[in-house]
């Protein structure tokens, strides 16, 4: 008697113990998901510049005209973004950037009189006219993204920018 009251109550603890533990697996126990995401980005520029001058107020020059250049530079800074629905995120970028470019013109001048070995003569000259620029700017870009086909995301927003030094000149001739 006494070890069928025992083998019964042993019986009824493992019985509890093991719909407990059958209770806990059946429950979807879902992830913590973050509020947010915070990141950092780096990129090369490659800038292309258009102009069509030929001096810049406050620095003569006698260059024919400043037309087209390429320059480079560098843009790094950090990033925000919440999930405001898992098809929808909302994205802030706020960086600094680079974008600054050289200018070079040849020109040759002919007739140029030299003294060479003592004698007068005239001969072509090529010089280059040189204007450097330096552009630096901070930029805020709130932007909004929106997932479709699975896992691509579509991002629309802004990008203004703030120059914190809109050119800085350096003319050689």
């Amino acid at each position: 008697m006494k070890v069928c009251k025992y083998i019964s109550i042993v019986m009824c603890c493992f019985g509890m113990i093991v719909s407990i533990g059958l209770s806990q697996e059946s429950q979807d126990i879902k992830p913590r998901e973050p509020l947010y995401y915070l990141g950092l980005y780096g990129a090369y520029n490659r800038t292309i510049h258009t102009a069509d001058f030929r001096e810049l107020p406050g620095f003569p020059n006698c260059c024919p005209k400043f037309a087209t250049t390429t320059g480079s530079g560098v843009s790094f800074g950090g990033l925000i973004e919440f999930e405001l629905t898992p098809f929808i995120k909302l994205q802030t970028r706020v960086g600094f950037g680079t974008f600054g470019a050289d200018f070079s013109v040849p020109e040759t001048i002919g007739n140029t009189p030299i003294t060479q070995n003592g004698r007068d003569t005239t001969t072509p000259i090529t010089v280059a006219h040189f204007l450097g620029s330096t552009i630096n700017a901070v930029s805020i870009e709130p932007t909004v993204a929106l997932k479709f086909l699975g896992g691509l995301y579509s991002r629309v927003g802004l990008m203004p920018d703030i120059y914190l030094q809109v050119i800085s000149c350096n003319v050689k001739r």
